[in-house]
């Protein structure tokens, strides 16, 4: 009896903290990538958390200048090609809809970050490595 109440009060709590990043990612304009709303001289950064068995801090910046991408990752820059572009557009749509298990020795937190919006995304069950695909699709060895 005690374990099945400890594993309830344990899920309860999880799906609170997951409601929560729901919630957090339905805010305003929430349906339209930052990719898509940033303008000449913006930038936008996506930032992972992750605590666990591993342990990254880690973040990539989005910019945009004379109608022209370009990424900003560990000190270096570099130009988005089209293909690039629509990486970061399907790995911010992905974010608005994944990750609803929990059963993971790690957690993701995963943020995005553009002008006063903020938008956060926890993965629970080792689920989507979003960060880690973005990055090799845009080129880097993560």
């Amino acid at each position: 009896m005690k374990a099945i109440l400890f594993i309830f009060l344990g899920i309860s709590i999880f799906s609170s903290l997951n409601s929560y990043s729901q919630n957090a990612r339905d805010s305003e304009d929430s349906t339209i990538c930052f990719i898509d709303q940033i303008e000449n001289n913006e930038e936008f950064s996506i930032k992972i958390f992750s605590r666990g068995y591993i342990y990254i801090h880690d973040s990539i910046s989005i910019s945009k200048s004379n109608e022209k991408y370009g990424i900003k990752y560990k000190g270096e820059f570099k130009e988005l090609s089209i293909d690039e572009i629509e990486s970061i557009r399907v790995f911010e749509n992905r974010f608005s809809s994944c990750c609803e298990h929990f059963a993971c020795s790690h957690i993701d937190e995963y943020t995005l970050v553009f002008k006063n919006k903020r938008r956060t995304l926890i993965d629970e069950g080792c689920e989507w490595y979003g960060f880690e695909i973005l990055l090799n699709e845009l080129g880097y060895k993560y």
